[in-house]
């Protein structure tokens, strides 16, 4: 079949709901779904010599993790998880199947579905310009006209910009909601109204170690701005006032285009966020695709954030020394790792 002269009822829609159940029918009948609330369509496995590295990245515009199947999904996720008019993704959320040209069946799964604030929503591909292939061409063809079909908006993106994509990995260090000061938050929108250096302006608050994570916090939600590809984040780079304005802890797009971006530090806090980890906490990580990752234990773990320290003396943040394996016991002690093999997911 002629992927031009696709109808909705010629697609077959694939997914698993949020209670586990498997549902399958056509899209012209299912596109009402959420599906930004469903699980992934298939599992994310770890294997010894696997080319791609899977994880789980824990989400604030989701309030939970998220998966991805390779570093660049990861990143491409972070991103979408970056902006704040984004409401809701789901990797994996569902599997497309049509009949062919040559009258075989085809079959695909998209990488994201994301919710906007205005209701409308995106089906993402991620795969870079250089190793799409005829047949993944065609894939991706007909999924952009089957979204079509329903008012669905599609997106084939690749490797992002460099420079923009270090500094966002930078700030998902302080994403998560614990680390907002309100008094703090509160003096930063009042010292940047203007604009201005960012490092003299967490100085004009306060000491800035204390006032640097709640900055990044603020950068990283929007509610301050700056030019994040234009160069890599440093003490002079130029910060105001961004698209989203504080009220309260929630974020409101400033833009008319939507009345509340739902971003709120009382629905968006993760409810297991002793196994959260930092893009360059130096821990064990889920979010750098090195296995499951180790759960630490501890009411108050240790390395979560960015060392802010060395950011300001202008040392380049080094790695460090991963903690040793096994698990820190609520009373400090380090408890040996269990030597049973583990199951691959």
């Amino acid at each position: 079949m002629d992927t031009s002269v696709l109808s909705a009822e010629d697609v077959e829609l694939e997914y698993v709901s949020a209670a586990g159940v498997r549902e399958r029918g056509s899209l012209g009948r299912l596109w009402p779904v959420p599906f930004e609330s469903v699980r992934p369509e298939r599992r994310f496995p770890a294997f010894r010599g696997q080319g791609n590295w899977c994880g789980w990245y824990w989400s604030v515009t989701c309030g939970g993790h998220v998966g991805y199947e390779s570093w660049l999904e990861r990143d491409r996720m972070m991103l979408l998880d970056f902006d704040p008019l984004v409401t809701g993704m789901a990797s994996q959320p569902f599997r497309l199947s049509w009949t062919g040209s040559e009258g075989k069946r085809i079959r695909h799964t998209p990488d994201f579905f994301v919710r906007r604030a205005d209701g409308t929503a995106l089906v993402v591909d991620i795969r870079p310009d250089e190793r799409i292939e005829p047949p993944d061409a065609v894939k991706f063809a007909a999924t952009a006209m089957a979204c079509s079909l329903v008012g669905w908006d599609f997106a084939r993106v690749g490797v992002p910009d460099a420079v923009l994509m270090a500094n966002v990995r930078w700030l998902a260090g302080y994403r998560h909601p614990r680390v907002h000061r309100t008094g703090v938050a509160a003096r930063l929108m009042t010292v940047f109204a203007e604009g201005g250096g960012l490092l003299d302006g967490a100085r004009h608050v306060g000491d800035p170690v204390a006032v640097l994570p709640v900055l990044f916090h603020l950068l990283w939600r929007q509610a301050l701005t700056a030019d994040l590809g234009a160069g890599l984040l440093a003490a002079d780079t130029e910060v105001r006032l961004g698209m989203v304005r504080e009220g309260g802890q929630d974020a409101v797009c400033v833009r008319g285009c939507c009345e509340q971006v739902t971003w709120s530090a009382s629905t968006a806090a993760c409810r297991q966020w002793p196994c959260w980890r930092g893009p360059r906490s130096g821990w064990i990580s889920t979010e750098r695709g090195r296995g499951r990752g180790r759960r630490n234990a501890s009411a108050t773990p240790r390395a979560v954030f960015p060392p802010v320290s060395a950011w300001i003396s202008g040392t380049a943040p080094c790695r460090r020394r991963p903690p040793p394996a096994g698990r820190l016991h609520p009373s400090g002690r380090w408890l040996p790792r269990c030597r049973r093999r583990v199951r691959p997911l």
